[in-house]
């Protein structure tokens, strides 16, 4: 199983950064591989994130229902699953 977080992404240069180091200490803490992917603004999206990984758990980084987590989170969750 790998854990894989998904961010909305960022123009700031230290943004994505931080979420790798909270991902990859996220995949520590639990013993598993940790990947990061991006809605947008960055990359790995989702599916490209999630190709070659047989088995993964998503995790929205995201911090209120808005737009993003009711629709762009499930729309890049099967894109994924289908690729």
């Amino acid at each position: 199983m790998t854990l894989i977080t998904l961010a909305h992404g960022s123009r700031h240069p230290a943004a994505a950064r931080a979420i790798e180091d909270l991902t990859a200490a996220a995949g520590a803490l639990l013993g598993v591989p940790a990947r990061t992917a991006y809605l947008e603004l960055a990359t790995p999206d989702l599916p490209t994130a999630a190709w070659e990984v047989p088995r993964a758990v998503v995790v929205p980084l995201l911090f209120t229902r808005a737009y993003h987590a009711r629709h762009d989170v499930p729309v890049a969750a099967r894109a994924a699953r289908e690729s």
